[in-house]
């Protein structure tokens, strides 16, 4: 063999190699391409690799859930003061069989989707309807409920619906940011084939209730879920006219990207749907024997991108403690005496990325039991919280007159109208007047009254109070912790002006040296020494929104009168009326404005504003009073070591000067 031959060889030998090596790597890509999805030097951040939600619930060893406990009978506060309902017995359930505790969070509805993308809480579960818009935002589980609608109506009204064309003429009722304002929107205004106005959004479920069965109605339809329709049967007067409208799909709303949570969620549903736990958990919490068929679970989704950052900023709060009559979750909630004013303090954590201004407004959003009378006025918030700082906030509430025990719910609200956070509440036992005993009487506080629980920076209140008992020894008037006035009479009033801006508590102390001491309190809220201005009017086809709704007390006796201010817009706003206790009082309002009212009948009495527009539904809010009857003069007991125990004690009271800076 010859150098040439060898070599040509040689040559051939090597180009067999590379060959065969240049195949290998091919197939070694193709293979990696087809059985991983993407090439290592070009792979991105997935949600595969970004799910660090399970990864928390390991560390937490807990998953924390967020539900809405105001629609019956899916979540709702039930004996006991205790959260109960079908999805919360089945998330329960999923816990108990991944082996992890679950801590429940009752919060806004609205308000579920930002808590999960803000990792307040590490899963949802409200009957969440699985809709595209709100799988462009987060994951859901597999469905594990399929759901009917139902269209209510009061039961003598004698409505007949059978399409959804047949909805035009009516005034439809649905709750705020339910996928049924959506489908009405969508299906009947934007089309218009139904005038907006005709579209009414409420906070809550009980709330729309409350509009539809009112001796006036605000509504002649409400369009909700079948099962809470069902349930509003057993305790209104009112009756289904229609379902099928819109039927819904239910399932478990999880933080877009975490695979591994959904993975083990769905796991676990398809268990629970093959040993029947899911049959026998609807049975005992709708009512229902023979549940939908559930549809066959999608394929579990390639990893895909994380989306990109939303624009703008997410609302969040936490509840950190309570700052005035802790209840211990309901456990002992503190004694308060009927008819007697509680003011009710929270500290509470921005968890979200907006900041808090005087837009954000704390609101009354329900009770339990139901329909209570433990509302109270919304209150602001003061100055600016910024995301990550606390706030402490305090609300007046008025205990009922009948002994019980109740809980009044409260959320906070943006300037958009939108709930969100945790909901907190004020719990308390009414107890009945005690049987009078041997002995002196221990000093009772009659009446303690601010005119107006509202004002601008520099203006005045005036401050009336009324009790009686023997050895009264000290009867002294606090403003934020020092003493303003002292040496009470029996019967009296004072003005104060008090400066500065933020809340002022005004605290009653009676001391007795042989029967104890009691207190009452009133708090003020003082806005800065500027008007309020509306904000200019928003971009075309905007929802209205209301600005501020308020009274200038939230007390007053039989026969006196109160102030009503509002301010609202919105693109088209119009027909904006007030109702005092479901009756018209004023209509045609302009978008900022000031009306006197008188209500003659003791009791609570409810204010709602409501305002329709043109292009987007409407918008509402609501405050309440309490409407005293007159308490008669006590006997005047004469002072310990009082030489003239006939002379009249004149309505008169020592001021004590307090510097200016004592807020």
């Amino acid at each position: 063999m010859n150098d040439t031959t060898l070599k040509d060889r040689t040559i051939f030998i090597i180009l067999i190699g590379l060959i065969v090596m240049t195949a290998c790597a091919i197939f070694i890509v193709i293979f990696y391409m087809f059985f991983s999805g993407s090439l290592p030097w070009n792979k991105t951040p997935t949600a595969q690799t970004a799910d660090q939600v399970w990864l928390r619930i390991q560390n937490q060893q807990k998953m924390v859930v967020g539900v809405s406990a105001d629609y019956r009978p899916f979540a709702f506060i039930g004996p006991g003061f205790s959260l109960q309902g079908y999805d919360l017995a089945l998330i329960q359930e999923v816990g108990k069989r991944l082996n992890i505790p679950v801590e429940l969070h009752n919060m806004a509805f609205d308000g579920l989707f930002n808590a999960l993308t803000l990792g307040q809480i590490d899963v949802a579960i409200a009957a969440i309807s699985v809709t595209p818009e709100r799988e462009a935002l987060n994951d859901f589980s597999n469905v594990y409920y399929v759901g009917d609608d139902a269209l209510l109506s009061k039961s003598d009204a004698n409505l007949q619906v059978a399409s959804p064309n047949d909805l035009v003429n009516y005034r439809v009722g649905v709750q705020k940011g339910s996928v049924y304002e959506d489908w009405m929107r969508d299906t009947l205004i934007t089309p218009g084939l139904m005038a907006p106005q005709n579209l009414l959004t409420y906070d809550s479920a009980d709330q729309a209730l409350q509009a539809l069965v009112n001796l006036n109605p605000a509504i002649d339809l409400y369009l909700l879920d079948f099962q809470p329709a069902q349930a509003a049967i057993m305790q209104q007067p009112v009756i289904v006219v229609a379902h099928g409208l819109h039927p819904q799909r239910y399932a478990i709303a999880i933080p877009q990207g975490a695979v591994t949570l959904q993975g083990m969620i769905n796991q676990t549903l398809t268990e629970m749907q093959n040993d029947g736990t899911l049959a026998a958990l609807a049975r005992q919490y709708l009512n229902v024997e023979n549940p939908p068929p559930l549809p066959t679970p999608a394929p579990t989704p390639a990893p895909t991108q994380l989306p990109p950052t939303p624009v703008g900023c997410l609302d969040g709060m936490k509840f950190v403690q309570d700052l005035t009559f802790p209840d211990s979750n309901m456990i002992s909630p503190p004694q308060v005496q009927p008819g007697s004013a509680i003011q009710k303090g929270w500290r509470i954590l921005n968890t979200g990325t907006c900041i808090w201004d005087n837009t954000y407004v704390l609101t009354y959003v329900g009770s339990a039991p139901p329909n209570a009378p433990v509302g109270g006025n919304p209150v602001a918030v003061q100055g600016q919280v910024a995301p990550g700082q606390s706030y402490d906030i305090y609300a007046n509430i008025m205990a009922p007159a009948q002994p019980g025990r109740y809980q009044s719910f409260w959320n906070l609200r943006n300037g958009k109208g939108v709930h969100f956070g945790d909901r907190i509440w004020a719990g308390f036992d009414v107890v009945a007047q005690a049987t009078p005993t041997s002995g002196p009487p221990a000093p009772t506080i009659n009446s303690f009254r601010v005119d107006r629980t509202q004002i601008v920076e520099g203006q005045c209140i005036s401050l009336n109070w009324q009790f009686s008992g023997q050895g009264i020894t000290f009867s002294r008037i606090f403003r934020n912790g020092r003493v303003l006035l002292f040496d009470l009479p029996f019967i009296g009033s004072a003005n104060d002006c008090p400066p500065g801006t933020g809340q002022m508590e005004y605290r009653l102390n009676l001391d007795s040296n042989q029967a104890g001491s009691t207190f009452a309190s009133q708090i003020v809220t003082i806005y800065p020494a500027v008007q309020p201005t509306v904000p200019p009017p928003p971009t075309p086809e905007q929802p209205p929104v209301v600005y501020y709704f308020y009274t200038d007390s939230n007390e007053i006796l039989a026969g006196e009168c109160v102030n009503i201010s509002w301010a609202f817009g919105g693109s088209g706003a119009l027909g904006a009326q007030i109702y005092r206790n479901g009756d018209s009082i004023a209509s045609n309002l302009d978008g900022s404005g000031t009306i006197q009212d008188c209500p003659a009948e003791p009791g609570q009495t409810e204010y709602l504003l409501t305002v329709a527009s043109m292009f987007s539904g409407s918008a509402q809010s609501t405050i309440y009073i309490q409407v005293l009857i007159p308490i008669e003069p006590p006997i005047i007991q004469p002072r310990e070591g009082d030489d003239n125990p006939t002379e009249e004690i004149m309505p008169t009271a020592i001021i004590n000067p307090v510097d200016d800076d004592s807020n």
